[in-house]
């Protein structure tokens, strides 16, 4: 018996060495990414089946394309090449800001900025999400859902992704609107089929009045299907937290300050 299970087990272990490609020496570790190819950032977020989803910002054609490898399990990379989510015009440099959440099924939700709704001869931009499958199927289409329409705005940056009880998704980010530098925080919630639920006209933090910033917005889930955003307010940098409900509006009669002035405005919470 015992040798009917160590021949079993050895077994087991030559499939594993065929098909994976991870490696126990920890000098020797797995190449992710194409060895003759450069990139400005790459995030990674594990699935819940132990997969892992690898986004990178690469430079191509003297522009910014956002590309997607999946890892399993056992080390081997589900894309020959890495897939190309958009190929759409950007920046010659990388927005900051998060471009990478994983669902709970497993899905990646990836956000990029492009000049696709940019007025001709003008380099502004739009937040797009894709919603991407393990197989490599665009769920929300080929070209993606915009948050704000076909509308582009001098700068849009500091993306942050949540989801909710429901599945659904929370996103929230900055936007530089009429080159007034002053920045407003935006949000929309999108259902798992890709409906917006919110007008972002509603749940927009803005202040144009009183010449007020919002910056660095970060979503977290709060459970009961809402949400909590932490952001900063005016040129002292004070950290604020608002509670959102399901339909947008605020939970609490006011935001809580967290923190009192004097935080690195050039960094997020």
């Amino acid at each position: 018996m015992k040798k009917i299970l160590l021949v079993v087990a050895t077994a087991v272990m030559a499939c594993t060495s065929v098909f994976g490609q991870w490696n126990s020496n920890p000098a020797e570790n797995m190449l992710a990414w194409p060895e003759d190819r450069s990139y400005y950032y790459q995030e990674m977020q594990m699935a819940p089946d132990g997969r892992v989803w690898i986004a990178v910002n690469n430079p191509a054609q003297g522009r910014i394309h956002t590309s997607l490898q999946l890892v399993d399990s056992l080390g081997n990379l589900k894309f020959e090449e890495p897939l190309v989510v958009s190929d759409y015009p950007t920046r010659s440099w990388t927005s900051c800001g998060q471009i990478l959440f994983v669902d709970r099924d497993g899905n990646a939700i990836v956000s990029l900025n492009d000049f696709r709704y940019s007025p001709e001869g003008v380099e502004f931009e739009n937040h797009t999400v894709y919603k991407i499958s393990p197989e490599g199927e665009y769920l929300w289409g080929e070209d993606g859902l915009a948050l704000e329409g076909k509308e582009a705005f001098p700068m849009n940056s500091h993306m942050s992704m949540a989801q909710m009880d429901d599945n659904s998704y929370v996103f929230t980010w900055n936007s530089l609107k009429d080159n007034n530098n002053l920045y407003e925080v935006k949000m929309q919630r999108i259902t798992p089929e890709g409906e917006f639920l919110w007008n972002i006209e509603d749940v927009i933090l803005t202040d144009p009045e009183n010449k007020i910033s919002y910056t660095w917005p970060t979503v977290v889930d709060a459970g009961m299907n809402q949400a909590i955003i932490i952001y900063f307010k005016g040129s002292s940098y004070d950290m604020y937290a608002r509670k959102i409900d399901f339909d947008g509006s605020s939970a609490w009669t006011e935001d809580t300050r967290l923190y009192r002035s004097g935080w690195p405005g050039n960094m997020p919470a």
